[in-house]
């Protein structure tokens, strides 16, 4: 059984369609590059889906 997050990651790699005159969707480089940048920046934050203030509050030590 795969997990929602396993689920997630497919549909947006193989069926997600963006509309091609968009202005605010990131493709290819600037996507990847979005993408480390969220990962680095939420090391040490609670999980996102977590109940509670501290859930949405990344920790800054």
């Amino acid at each position: 059984m795969t997990s929602t997050w396993d689920s997630a990651a497919e549909w947006a790699e193989h069926d997600m369609a963006l509309p091609e005159d968009s202005k605010s969707a990131l493709r290819g480089f600037a996507a990847a590059a979005f993408g480390r940048d969220l990962v680095e920046r939420s090391r040490g934050a609670e999980p996102l889906l977590a109940d509670g203030p501290a859930a949405r509050t990344p920790n800054t030590d």
